[in-house]
């Protein structure tokens, strides 16, 4: 589901804010070249964070920002703030927190969202009086952020019976055109391991239109929904998984769980239930889209033992009226796909290992989204991306009984497949990233789809510009020759890098988490690094 609307800006605008390093690229025939521009550097406290990119409106951007404040570190601050789109500061805000009475709060936590056009502060706050947490939201100024009138309390969790540790919390999505927000409220965690959950369609006047519950558990079974898409008549597909009798993934080598689909239509009254057939395998990830037509597609990676380990990928589509499967296509990763960017020895052992009929698997992808296509076709995008327990270095750590948290980010992969997906390609990116105790903040990568190619930004070392899917891979890890690195795959598959920015040059370093795509010719990405942050702009004319 996309969190956010999108704004078109105009060609003529983009002319003027975004003139620094064009590189061509050939798209569909017509040729666009991609333009970049680094903002001014702006002053950073150290104590803060941008969390997020909002959203834009015609004049820029919003993007909110958390200070941790007190002697102990024990308070968090939120401020608001709007830059055009050369990434000139227009307007910040401390966001001051009321509850509907006009009281100042203390919040727990705090999103802002664009809601039909209008900006919104949601945030949460524990009242200990009647042992609940109550939601507001905020509307406030798009021009220079201040609050405009009272809040209004949205939703309400009671945690009696539990401690305000365990008083829950929300979830947020909105429709593609922003009109209708998607709340689902997560009760206290209970004993059995379930939280108690309801899902709100509500209008931008924070109407209810309908409501949905779960998780559930029945019998010997236990279903807990995993993700949600919406479209914007307000239409509701939830997929979820469905364990038998516990918790776990898996039992005796075999899947312990099913995926099953559920549409709510006309405001929930007309309510559809979609299994999802496995062929046999075992479907570790599983991501959905709903098509123009209505017919629902599912797509992901399966294996055949647990859930890190992946073999090839998968691509159902369910006819919405039927409720049938009429496609169905299991692709097993091939040997070449297998050994990409791996060195002689890693790429025998595979080798061996099939023409020995053994299985071959990828470990530790996580799959994170399908990027539909004009042409109906669409790719499907994931990355080695973990993190594990590192030794003891530092003396604080040992004395706290602490270990340390290595965060590791490497290979891309995307795999083309056709409207019927029927595989077309597959690709691994080389990368190889790695950070310590910094939650990883500036690994994995940033994606821009134009005209149906891909262009990848992240960090990277400066030897792997000139990588041709031989030899070394070096290891990015905070490094002052660190560069930030630009990989365009086009549509039949080609890699071609491009050196966006030096760290020597740039002063800073991406964020590539946080970036907002504006439209499909426009993207900004968020750099920092200690008291220095800008942001970085990718244009296509």
């Amino acid at each position: 589901m996309k969190l956010y609307t999108q704004n078109h800006i105009t060609a003529i605008y983009l002319l003027l804010v975004v003139l620094l390093a064009g590189i061509p690229s050939s798209v569909n025939a017509q040729t666009k070249t991609l333009r970049t521009h680094l903002s001014a550097v702006h002053k950073k406290d150290p104590q803060e964070t941008l969390v997020y990119i909002v959203g834009q409106d015609d004049e820029g951007y919003f993007a909110l920002k958390s200070r941790v404040a007190g002697i102990v570190g024990n308070k968090v601050q939120y401020s608001l703030e709007k830059y055009d789109y050369s990434s000139r500061l227009l307007a910040s805000q401390v966001l001051e927190l009321m509850d509907d009475s006009g009281r100042a709060t203390r919040s727990f936590s705090e999103v802002v969202l664009m809601l039909d056009g209008q900006l919104y502060l949601f945030h949460n706050v524990i009242d200990t009086d009647d042992k609940s947490r109550k939601l507001y939201a905020q509307k406030l100024d798009s021009y220079d952020l201040a609050a405009l009138g009272q809040p209004r309390l949205v939703a309400r969790l009671s945690y009696a019976g539990t401690s305000r540790a365990n008083s829950g919390n929300f979830g947020y999505g909105l429709s593609p055109d922003g009109r209708l927000l998607l709340l689902t409220s997560y009760g206290p965690l209970g004993r059995d391991g379930l939280r108690s959950q309801s899902t709100q369609v509500l209008d931008s006047d924070f109407e209810e239109l309908y409501r949905i519950g779960g998780p559930r558990a029945q019998q010997d079974e236990i279903t807990i929904p995993t993700s949600y898409d919406m479209d914007n008549d307000g239409n509701l597909y939830v997929l979820s998984k469905i364990y038998d009798r516990t918790l776990r993934d898996s039992r005796n080598g075999e899947p312990n769980y099913k995926y099953e689909l559920t549409s709510y239509w006309n405001g929930g009254k007309d309510v559809r239930t979609y299994e999802i057939e496995d062929g046999g395998y075992f479907l570790t990830q599983m991501v959905t889209s709903v098509l123009a037509s209505g017919d629902i597609i599912c797509v992901g990676f399966y294996g055949d033992r647990d859930l890190d380990d992946i073999q090839g990928s998968f691509h159902l589509q369910i006819d919405k009226e039927t409720r049938k499967t009429v496609s169905r296509e299991f692709s097993k990763f091939d040997v070449e796909f297998l050994g990409q960017n791996l060195n002689r020895r890693k790429k025998k052992r595979i080798a061996r290992r099939d023409d020995a009929g053994k299985d071959n698997e990828l470990t530790d992808y996580e799959l994170y989204d399908i990027i539909q296509r004009k042409d109906g076709g669409l790719y499907l995008v994931a990355e080695n991306a973990f993190w594990r327990y590192g030794a003891n270095n530092g003396a604080l750590n040992n004395n706290l009984g602490a270990r340390d948290i290595q965060y590791i980010h490497n290979d891309i992969v995307v795999i083309s497949m056709t409207a019927k997906g029927e595989v077309e390609w597959r690709q691994k990116i080389a990368k190889r990233q790695q950070s310590t105790n910094d939650n990883g903040h500036y690994l994995s990568y940033a994606v821009q789809l134009v005209n149906d190619e891909l262009y990848f930004v992240f960090n990277d070392d400066p030897r792997n510009l000139e990588y041709d899917g031989k030899g070394k891979v070096f290891r990015y890890g905070r490094q002052n020759n660190d560069v930030i690195n630009m990989v365009h795959l086009t549509k039949s598959g080609a890699q071609s890098r491009h050196l966006l920015y030096s760290l020597q040059d740039a002063k800073v370093i991406a964020r590539p988490k946080i970036h907002r795509q504006i439209s499909e010719d426009l993207m900004v990405i968020y750099c920092e690094l200690l008291r220095k942050e800008r942001f970085l702009t990718l244009s296509f004319e």
